[in-house]
């Protein structure tokens, strides 16, 4: 910024210009830290580094951390009570503020869905005290199979969930970290609900036997966390590309933190904005940008569903690549939310896939829900409208509050992925008035069996010449009460204008 603070220049990672003399501030921000510099320029050209080495992280990484020894030996405690640990949950918080009783205050997992499996995180916790800060940790034993499972933080009667995504062969780690340490999170108010998150969270992935405290080049997780929620393009140096990127073996979730941000920085830089200009940086390592795009998205095929990856190689065709068999989506085989978002995203989607399950990351969720509809490329299911609500988030994840909600906004959403279908559309609008004939009950049937609708695109079809302009009278007890049950609700709702 010049005197006037005015900003007269701006890049990332680095800038090298030719300015006035006179008098400026530089200001470095990284992961919500700021640091500025008052300089004064004149003939002679001039250097400055402004390093950020410390910001208020929710893992653990070792430079900042007063004893990471002792977090280490904290985890190790934990993991020695069950045998294939899937998932650790580490929190910290003020030694002042902590309720040593219960120092995840009420919070819980379970599988999406299935709430009667919750498995409540303040049960045979470990924990110490670390310079002024409790940390808590517990280790958790959860079939992949299962998932996605659900976070579900508590605060007095404010209680808010997020998607938790594990995979096979792989730890997944929840940090948190109680608001009043740091940077204070809340969930959106879109979320309906006022107050403080009780912790933020960082979600990330590390095989079983790797250090849970990070070394100080890891700190990068964290700040591409923090870039994610800014909704900020980080990506100009093959330096970031390499460690978010492909560092993904390490921690297949920085991979997919990584490749929204890629992605972000991708489309800024078609779009002309040179300050994320990616062509000299990638052409040595892939060619293009959409060629490390496609690495990256088969590369996480292969760490996130390797059990696909197997059966794709025993029935794959001869003359089809493996690699090009696993850029692309498969019905046979249900993969993260997250993935497919990213597939969206980066083109990779030939036919309609159906989501099931919340995503972690609320960019992945604003992706799959401008691409729903009745052709577009995703299909989201009712259970997951219905669930989720509307979702807000907290931090970079997606967010939404316990329990059902509105019928009519449910209704709303399904229908307007039959945007283009008149027939199906107005269900979104629950009436006496539903036609009795035949082919009204198709129609319902088609609205009614949302998880498979791509086998029932063909009959909705076929039905949409007899049903558009019907009469809408004389609605049969029948129909409402099919029509109530496919959303688990009163028959009476749908009874009222």
């Amino acid at each position: 910024m010049d005197a006037a603070l005015s900003r007269v220049a701006r890049s990332v990672g680095s800038f090298e210009g030719l300015l006035d003399s006179g008098l400026y501030k530089l200001r470095a921000s990284r992961a919500g830290t700021f640091k500025e510099q008052l300089i004064e320029l004149g003939v002679e050209p001039q250097q400055h580094y402004l390093f950020i080495d410390h910001f208020a992280a929710i893992a653990p990484i070792g430079p900042m951390l007063m004893d990471r020894g002792r977090i280490e030996d904290l985890a190790r405690a934990a993991f020695a009570v069950r045998k294939d640990n899937t998932v650790l949950v580490l929190a910290h918080q003020s030694a002042q503020i902590a309720d040593r009783k219960r120092p995840f205050g009420g919070a819980m997992i379970f599988p999406w869905r299935a709430t009667k499996d919750a498995v409540k995180l303040d049960n045979g916790v470990h924990s110490t005290v670390v310079g002024e800060e409790i940390w808590s940790a517990i280790a958790l034993s959860l079939d992949p199979e299962d998932g996605p499972f659900i976070l579900e933080l508590r605060n007095g009667t404010r209680i808010s969930r997020q998607a938790v995504l594990v995979a096979e062969g792989w730890q997944t780690r929840v940090f948190l970290r109680a608001n009043g340490v740091g940077l204070v999170a809340t969930v959106s108010k879109d979320v309906g609900v006022d107050g403080l998150a009780p912790f933020e969270v960082s979600i990330q992935m590390a095989l079983p036997a790797a250090p849970v405290v990070y070394s100080d080049h890891w700190e990068t997780v964290e700040v591409a966390r923090s870039a994610l929620e800014r909704g900020r393009a980080i990506f100009t140096s093959d330096r970031l590309v390499n460690e978010l990127l492909y560092k993904k073996y390490d921690n297949p979730i920085a991979g997919l933190t990584g490749l929204h941000l890629f992605l972000d920085a991708k489309a800024r830089s078609e779009a002309g904005d040179a300050t994320y200009d990616l062509a000299p940086n990638v052409a040595t390592l892939r060619g293009d940008a959409q060629g490390i795009v496609d690495e990256v998205l088969v590369n996480l095929t292969k760490l996130l569903h390797p059990d696909r990856v197997a059966a794709s190689a025993k029935r794959r065709r001869t003359n089809v690549p493996l690699d090009e068999t696993l850029l692309y989506p498969d019905r046979e085989w249900p993969e993260s939310a997250d993935l497919t978002a990213l597939r969206v995203r980066a083109g990779r989607c030939r036919d309609q896939v159906i989501v099931p399950s919340p995503p972690m990351f609320r960019v992945s969720w604003d992706v799959l829900k401008a691409n729903a509809a009745r052709d577009g490329l995703t299909w989201i299911s009712r259970q997951l409208w219905s669930g989720t609500g509307a979702a807000g988030s907290a931090g970079p994840y997606l967010a939404w509050t316990r329990g059902r909600h509105s019928v009519k906004r449910t209704l709303q959403r399904i229908s307007d992925q039959f945007s283009d279908f008149p027939a199906l559309a107005s269900l979104a609008q629950p009436s006496t008035a539903i036609s009795s004939t035949r082919d009204a009950e198709l129609v319902l049937h088609a609205g009614i069996d949302v998880g498979e609708v791509p086998a029932l695109h063909e009959p909705a079809i076929q039905t949409s010449e007899t049903t558009q302009g019907a009469s809408v009278a004389g609605a049969t007890d029948n129909i409402l009460h099919k029509l109530a049950r496919s959303f688990d609700l009163p028959v009476s709702i749908l009874q009222e204008r």
